[in-house]
């Protein structure tokens, strides 16, 4: 656990190590503080996180797009193609469709990272950089890790 003021670690008594806040202590409204489960991590950090998780929404976007279109009528306009080739067919939309069973949840759970709810870890940065994103797992990978 760290302190919800400064972000250092609490003890198992919950004093703070650097300020000595108690965390268990009432506010002022009567409600003990929570402590955060995830250290809070420098400024700097934000901006690899936010950007990695732009690419990895990037990267379900085109997944989508690539799933209902032909690359062959590229150059071709959407008439002309409804006409001679019919909408895409079944197999190549479920089959362009299904990376997004894992990209939509490790979408969401970037987005924890980035707004510091969960910790970021090696192993998620490494998943990331295999099934999502390649630019977006690096940046996960060299922002300050949680764990």
């Amino acid at each position: 656990m760290y302190c919800p003021d400064c972000g250092s670690p609490v003890d198992e008594n919950g004093m703070c190590t650097s300020c000595g806040l108690d965390v268990n202590a009432k506010n002022a409204s009567g409600a003990a503080r929570a402590p955060q489960t995830v250290a809070p991590a420098k400024k700097s950090d934000s901006g690899l996180r936010t950007v990695g998780f732009v690419f990895m929404i990037i990267s379900m976007v085109y997944v989508v797009i690539s799933a209902f279109s032909d690359p062959s009528t590229v150059t071709i306009s959407i008439n002309h193609y409804l006409v001679t080739y019919g909408a895409p067919t079944v197999a190549s939309v479920i089959g362009g469709l299904i990376p997004l069973a894992w990209m939509i949840p490790m979408t969401v759970h970037a987005n924890k990272i980035r707004t510091y709810q969960a910790p970021n870890t090696v192993a998620f940065g490494v998943c990331t950089l295999i099934f999502v994103n390649l630019i977006g797992g690096i940046l996960l990978l060299c922002a300050n890790k949680d764990r």
